[in-house]
């Protein structure tokens, strides 16, 4: 694993966005290199400044938990709506359950239906379970059981 930290650095270092994300993700992870949440911060700032939807849902993911850097949701909003935009399913299912619960963004929940609704297209079995939630309950769309039961059976 060293070997391909001296790789990332090197291609990181000519501003390539990957090589930056991954070399965020070795420090985050202690993998061939020692663990430095605040220096992987760093790195997936760089790389979701260059683009990289990987590096937008964990800068998401940390500041929704402070981990490494503090934790503000709406920053976390931000870094999640950058990945649901680029087509992360996991950063679609966390901006679902930020505008469900309005943590950093108003809840909204016609929103949270519709990023819940992309993350279970992408086969996240909770966000089945949680538009099934919405349908049964009419809760930011139409109550529809027949479409909910579909939902819930999916998340199964």
């Amino acid at each position: 694993m060293k070997l391909a930290v001296k790789y990332y650095t090197a291609a990181a270092e000519a501003g390539h966005p990957a090589a930056i994300y991954m070399l965020g993700n070795s420090h985050y992870n202690g993998k061939g290199v020692p663990k430095d949440v605040k220096l992987a911060a760093k790195y997936f700032t760089a790389a979701a400044e260059a683009g990289s939807p990987e590096a937008n849902f964990n800068l998401g993911a940390m500041h929704s938990n402070g981990d490494g850097v503090p934790k503000d949701m709406k920053l976390a909003a931000k870094y999640f709506t950058a990945a649901a935009e680029a087509g992360s399913p996991e950063a679609n299912f966390a901006l679902g359950a930020m505008r469900s619960n309005g943590e950093g963004v108003p809840k909204d929940m016609k929103l949270a239906a519709k990023y819940y609704k992309a993350a279970a297209e992408a086969g996240i079995p909770k966000a089945n379970f949680n538009l099934g939630n919405l349908h049964h309950n009419g809760d930011g769309v139409p109550k529809d059981m027949k479409l909910a039961a579909k939902c819930y059976k999916a998340a199964a």
